[in-house]
């Protein structure tokens, strides 16, 4: 299919985004609504299956009830060409897939948290009685705000009841992250989600999922069979609460998981608010069932050392994780005081040295290393450096006008600093220029359009007229390039503009001077007539409006109407020089000029006569302009009489001249 293409008369599909097991989905503008959205295309093969279509219709809607700011939200689905869609919210941001690397694990903060919205999304869906059953990192969005999507609820659960891939033998989903259940071919409920969840949370702790295979079947056997090595035997950071949370979720029997979102909701969110909680992991490995449906011919080879051990990874994980305690004699009492003088004496001991010493040396055991240089370097180069230093990273990505993308900004601490192994630095990477969202100008005038492009920071591009377009005259039908990326302040946006048979288009000239404005029209082949109109808002002799407007078409006899301001409507100063202040108060407020009172003393003007006005007699104001009338004070010296002027309107009396 060459893009761009239009869908179902509505959804112009863009560009590709994302291929699926059993869809394609495309970034897609909904002309009908203007907005951006993602539309998932199934292939004709499942299209032509009356089941999975029939399940999928249903789903379709069920899912379209799920209303929750962490589901991605349905808008619509239907059938176009031959194949069946599904038009949903567009989420910009990242995928949690391409957010876990292999070895590096997220935060454990960071990675509760996002697992702490996923599940508000589950709870939501199962009240609905709506089961995900492919929870994993390639359905979990994360937007730029730190909100966390969920994807997939109902293409999940018709993909799942299609009679072509739920016969015997076949196991539905992604085997990395099944629960033992699904692959033994059972099937899913809530808890089923729950595991799945867990082996997320698992992943974004450790740096890869708990088991790995070199086939599905491989890694399905090993979610029925053997149990999950505690978080923190890979990763130190987890502590031993988190490591319970996650093997209660992982336990193999689902009677022995969480049996609801609840209280797995609320253990999360105890241990992020650092609350003290009680959670039961399973107290050693279940039985182990073998699937009845799971055939692994290359079983996974251990090496058993004594105790009963399984060795992994260079790494002896005792088995079951929480062994009970060996019975042990007594220890003697004089045994146990004389270790306890022993270690008082050797603590005494050691606190003297130091004082006598007073040497700023680090804690026993604490290893200081100085942060690398790593500022213009590639990421992946700065974070192998950093992460070889035996330090954390945690990256910020901001826009940088000098600094190319990917590269490396600054680092917090700074370079060569000393600090202790294992802290956590900041990695300041550049994102390249900043970027802004296309504006969506398609059905717009041409001069709404053009406007709408500049205020997003863009220019305007070539301008071409079609006639025949089937649109409105002077509408924009086309744009290019259309709303996807986003792109570099400055790109040019160029539009197609619909014109009909023998008329022209206006361009728009507003705000202009008139001459180039008329210069404007003559080049485009039109004619026109010139009016003014006073405005207080575009200067004078500046293009206030076109009739008809930009974007309009008119005939090459008609004449275009240029509207062009002749500035704020002006007053002419009367004369009040001489007059008493309360005459001259009447005369300019009857214009609807402003007040402004000024005194000083004159030996020429009988106290509270206007001397003089700014601006003077005859100027020109605007209307509600300012004029500052000077009142004489008398002489120096001479005590006055009071020529405040009344708020009210002046009456008989206060016309009568003030005596000295």
């Amino acid at each position: 299919m060459e893009l761009p293409y239009t869908l179902a008369d509505r959804y112009r599909l863009v560009s590709h985004l994302a291929k699926g097991g059993m869809s394609d989905v495309y970034l897609a503008v909904d002309v009908a609504l203007g907005r951006r959205v993602a539309v998932k295309l199934l292939p004709k093969s499942h299209s032509e299956d009356e089941s999975f279509v029939r399940r999928f219709r249903r789903e379709a809607q069920s899912a379209a009830n799920l209303n929750h700011p962490n589901i991605v939200g349905i808008y619509d689905w239907g059938e176009a060409e031959g194949s069946y869609f599904m038009a949903m919210e567009l989420v910009e941001g990242d995928c949690l897939r391409d957010i876990i690397t292999e070895g590096r694990p997220l935060h454990p903060r960071r990675a509760v948290e996002v697992t702490r919205q996923v599940v508000l999304a589950l709870a939501t869906a199962h009240r609905l009685g709506v089961i995900h059953r492919d929870v994993k990192p390639g359905n979990i969005m994360l937007t730029n705000d730190g909100t966390v999507k969920v994807a997939d609820f109902g293409i999940a659960r018709a993909w799942n009841h299609s009679t072509d891939l739920t016969r015997t033998g076949s196991i539905i989903g992604t085997a990395t992250y099944f629960s033992p259940e699904q692959a033994q071919g059972r099937s899913a409920d809530r808890r089923s989600d729950i595991y799945s969840l867990g082996v997320v949370l698992y992943e974004m702790l450790v740096g890869r999922p708990p088991f790995q295979g070199e086939t599905p079947m491989a890694v399905a056997y090993q979610h029925v069979s053997t149990e999950v090595p505690p978080p923190s035997s890979h990763n130190p950071e987890v502590p031993p609460e988190l490591d319970a949370i996650v093997l209660r979720a992982l336990a193999k029997d689902p009677d022995r998981r969480y049996q609801e979102t609840d209280p797995f909701l609320n253990d999360l969110e105890a241990w992020l608010r650092g609350e003290r909680i009680a959670v039961d992991a399973p107290a050693g490995p279940a039985p182990v069932i073998v699937p009845e449906q799971v055939v692994v011919r290359r079983p996974v080879a251990v090496s058993r050392g004594s105790g009963g051990s399984v060795r992994s990874a260079g790494r002896v994980l005792p088995q079951p994780y929480y062994p009970p305690m060996e019975e042990r004699r007594p220890v003697p009492l004089p045994f146990v005081v004389g270790v306890f003088v022993l270690v008082a004496a050797l603590a005494g001991l050691s606190w003297v040295v130091w004082s006598l010493l007073q040497a700023p040396e680090p804690e026993p055991g604490v290893v200081m290393v100085a942060i690398p240089d790593v500022v213009g370097r590639w990421e992946t180069d700065a974070f192998s450096s950093i992460q070889e230093s035996g330090l954390l990273v945690r990256v910020v990505r901001r826009n940088s006008q000098d600094m190319p993308e990917g590269r490396v900004i600054a680092t917090d601490p700074a370079a060569g600093e000393r600090v202790e192994s294992r802290t956590e630095v900041e990695v300041v990477v550049s994102s390249g220029l900043e970027r802004f969202a296309i504006p969506l100008v398609i059905g717009q005038t041409q001069g709404t359009a053009e406007s709408l492009i500049l205020a997003q920071g863009f220019a305007v591009g070539q301008i071409e007229f079609v006639e025949d377009s089937g649109w409105q005259v002077g509408t924009v039908f086309d744009q290019d390039p259309l709303p996807g990326p986003l792109l570099p302040a400055g790109t040019p946006i160029d539009l197609m503009v619909a014109t009909g048979p023998g008329l022209l288009v206006v361009p728009d000239v507003a705000g202009l001077p008139g001459s180039e404005a008329l210069s404007v029209l003559a080049q485009s082949g039109l004619r026109w007539v010139e009016t003014g109109e006073v405005s207080d808002d575009v200067p004078a002799g500046q293009v206030i409006r076109t009739e008809p407007g930009a974007g309009g078409g008119v005939a090459a006899t008609e004449q275009v109407v240029v509207v062009i301001s002749e500035g704020p409507d002006l007053l002419v100063v009367p004369d009040v020089v001489g007059l008493p202040s309360v005459e001259a108060y009447a005369n300019l407020t009857v214009l609807g000029l402003a007040w402004v009172e000024v005194v000083e003393p004159s030996d020429t003007v009988v106290v509270g006569g206007v001397i003089r006005t700014e601006p003077a007699a005859g100027e020109q104001v605007a209307a509600g302009g300012e004029v500052v009338v000077v009142i004489s004070g008398g002489s120096e010296g001479v005590t006055t009489t009071d020529t405040t002027v009344p708020d009210t309107a002046p009456s008989d009396e206060d016309t009568e001249t003030p005596t000295g």
